[in-house]
């Protein structure tokens, strides 16, 4: 929305063409269920998306049986958003993430925590006053580091990572993602139960 603000006479002349900043800043939410099949080495994984809408949240445990790890995605720019602060969206984040950690099918499910839109977070934080949400947060990498111990403090031990990425320019993304899939599978082959 800020780059739209700061851009509006851009945006309204006639002969307007989006720039790649505009398209990146346009906010589309996943709608429907989207599945891939990925591959990491000689290992195939099914992949599904699942839209975050509060709508949808209600479906996303029909998917949680057969689940081995679970990517949660967490948006920062909402670190710099006032309703983050009072309104809709106070708590909203980790108490979704908490629902989803505690959800019995999920109980021996790894999870990895992808902080996403950091360059947007960057961009936002520039003068953004974090001390609406602790006192002692100076600045957007205190605010963000605060951020990442409430996840990791609900997240269960040894079987949760966290990445801090922009996933419109992470080269190395799925290399990331992979080291932590494999600790993953590692801790749950070492802590198998046999029946």
């Amino acid at each position: 929305m800020r780059n739209k603000l700061n851009h509006t006479n851009r945006i309204i002349a006639e002969g307007y063409q989006p720039t790649e900043d505009d398209l990146f800043y346009s906010y589309a939410p996943t709608i429907g269920l989207d599945g891939h099949m990925i591959r990491l080495g000689k290992v195939k994984y099914d992949l599904l998306e699942l839209p975050g809408h509060r709508i949808f949240r209600r479906k996303w445990s029909d998917y949680f049986r057969f689940t081995t790890v679970v990517v949660f995605l967490i948006d920062l720019s909402e670190l710099c958003n006032s309703a983050f602060y009072t309104g809709h969206l106070k708590n909203k984040t980790i108490s979704v993430y908490e629902q989803v950690v505690q959800h019995d099918l999920l109980s021996r499910s790894g999870f990895i925590l992808l902080f996403n839109k950091k360059d947007v977070f960057d961009d936002m934080a520039c003068g953004f006053d974090f001390k609406k949400w602790s006192t002692n947060l100076r600045s957007g990498q205190d605010a963000l580091s605060s951020y990442r111990m409430l996840f990791l403090s609900a997240s269960p031990p040894k079987r949760s990572y966290t990445h801090v990425v922009s996933l419109l320019n992470a080269p190395k993304l799925g290399f990331t993602l992979a080291d932590s899939l494999q600790r993953i599978f590692k801790y749950n082959s070492q802590n198998a139960i046999i029946s």
